[in-house]
């Protein structure tokens, strides 16, 4: 059932959080670039949120790969903390990278002649940044409650296991013939 679950872009949950996060700052990041013009402006609508939304797919690519490295390096419950923060750490550099193209290929698509402000730039980084940092919280949150539930299933099995060990025993000493 896992195998199945698993598409170039993550898991199911990693999907359901690209969605959840990621796509709306794609219009958000449009609406800060345009304005209200963005909504009213058909071609405009569709051709950066295509644009966007190709960017952003090829971002949350680049940040399942970052996630999937950082956890094969760090899978230990201890290593939480240090996980979390390399986590953010590189997926905070990688989107400011790929939000600087965002803004760098925007200017050459004809549709819209754009000037890029300081301000813009900033703000772009300031929203990454931000669903960075909620992202990474919850990516984190569901990594580390699956190792929390792994644990528990472990434990339980090993409890059943020494209870059936023990009664194995007590009833060799009962009667040693069975």
């Amino acid at each position: 059932m896992a195998a199945l679950l698993k598409t170039n872009f993550g898991t199911k949950k990693e999907i359901l959080l690209f969605a959840a996060t990621f796509i709306p700052a794609v219009f958000i990041l449009n609406l800060v670039m345009y304005g209200q013009r963005f909504f009213t402006d058909w071609k405009l609508f569709f051709v950066f949120s295509f644009a966007g939304l190709v960017i952003t797919v090829l971002l949350q690519n680049s940040l399942v790969v970052i996630n999937v490295f950082v956890r094969k390096c760090y899978p230990a419950y201890k290593d939480t903390a240090k996980r979390f923060f390399f986590c953010l750490y590189a997926t905070i550099i990688t989107t400011c990278i790929f939000l600087l193209a965002f803004i760098w290929i925007y200017q050459f698509i004809p549709v819209l002649k754009y000037t890029v402000t300081q301000n813009l730039v900033i703000t772009f980084l300031l929203v990454g940044i931000i669903f960075n940092i909620v992202s990474s919280s919850i990516h984190e949150a569901f990594y580390t409650f699956g190792k929390y539930r792994e644990t528990l299933v472990e434990t339980e099995r090993l409890k059943k296991e020494h209870l059936q060990q023990q009664f194995d025993s007590l009833k060799s000493q009962v009667n040693p013939h069975f």
